[in-house]
């Protein structure tokens, strides 16, 4: 939602989506991404579909780790194409129920193993200052190629 407070064009075409408007778009399913371009630059965000609900079922949480996966399949080769790094929050961890060790392991495999740059920021709690950030891959500093991604709505791969 930190997203939402700065940029609203992602969630509302979010909201699109999930509900079919959009002929352009790859069907709601667990799964697929959505790439919106947030500035003239190489700004991105990927809304992804990886989870079933916002509640436990039966004990199950809702993240898909397969999902998951997916997703971040597409998204490493959305970023690799553009040439751009992924920053992130801690995702899958809040509602979504999952475990950061897990989903760490399939970020490290699905985009980090692609040779994608990723960034992991902790939000700070309100009045409580500025998250801290832990790096994963390559760094722009240390020469690699391309701008910032958070990752026209378009499908990601």
């Amino acid at each position: 939602m930190a997203i939402s407070r700065r940029w609203a064009t992602p969630e509302h075409r979010y909201r699109l989506w999930a509900r079919g408007r959009g002929s352009d778009q790859p069907d709601f399913e667990l799964g697929q991404v959505q790439c919106v371009q947030v500035s003239a630059g190489a700004l991105w965000v990927a809304n992804m579909v990886a989870q079933r609900g916002v509640r436990r079922s039966r004990g199950a949480a809702p993240i898909r780790y397969d999902a998951l996966r997916a997703c971040l399949s597409r998204v490493a080769a959305f970023a690799a194409g553009e040439g751009a790094s992924v920053h992130m929050p801690r995702i899958g961890c809040g509602l979504a129920g999952g475990r950061w060790g897990d989903v760490e392991r399939v970020v490290e495999e699905e985009v980090v193993g692609r040779g994608v740059a990723v960034y992991v920021y902790d939000l700070a709690a309100v009045g409580k200052g500025r998250g801290g950030r832990r790096r994963r891959g390559k760094s722009p500093e240390s020469g690699e190629k391309g701008g910032e991604a958070l990752l026209h709505p378009q499908p990601c791969g």
